[in-house]
């Protein structure tokens, strides 16, 4: 009886994480699967278009502070991400929504904008060097905890500007 719910336990949790979409990656497998990947400081986000009933199109500038992998930007230059966001400024979508607001500190995790990206996110036309935030797992953000003690960072996700304004 124990054993079978044990077995049956397990087959739960690997069809969830089956289900789930929302990848199970490390870092280092994460930055072996995307195109550019670098240390960068939001400097503005702003909502560009509806995409469907779902998404909203967002577009958010980068400030560069460090490269880790690609030759599309480099150290203090700045560059547009696109982005999927939700409309309702929920995020319960699996993989979840990248979420950006001014000033977040983070690794970014992005991919070049093919034309089957273009397509999708309703785009004519991109710059050489806009990029491509997948998923809220694609960024890493820093942000300092002022009620812990040691002072250390803590890794928390960002929210959106679309985030911001249904939650003053």
């Amino acid at each position: 009886m124990k054993r079978s719910f044990v077995t049956s336990l397990l087959l739960l949790s690997l069809t969830a994480v089956a289900l789930a979409n929302e990848p199970l990656w490390t870092d280092e497998q994460r930055l072996a699967k995307r195109d550019v990947v670098c240390v960068a400081t939001v400097v503005s986000t702003q909502r560009v278009s509806k995409i469907d009933q779902h998404n909203d199109l967002f577009v958010a500038v980068l400030k560069v502070d460090g490269m880790k992998k690609g030759k599309k930007t480099s150290v203090g230059s700045t560059f547009r991400v696109y982005y999927e966001f939700s409309p309702t400024g929920k995020n319960i979508r699996c993989p979840k929504y990248a979420e950006l607001k001014k000033d977040d500190k983070g690794t970014f995790y992005l991919r070049l904008i093919t034309d089957s990206i273009r397509k999708h996110l309703g785009l004519k036309k991109t710059e050489p060097n806009d990029l491509f935030l997948e998923m809220g797992s694609d960024v890493k953000t820093k942000e300092k905890d002022t009620e812990q003690s040691d002072g250390e960072a803590t890794s928390k996700p960002a929210r959106s500007a679309a985030s911001e304004a249904s939650h003053p």
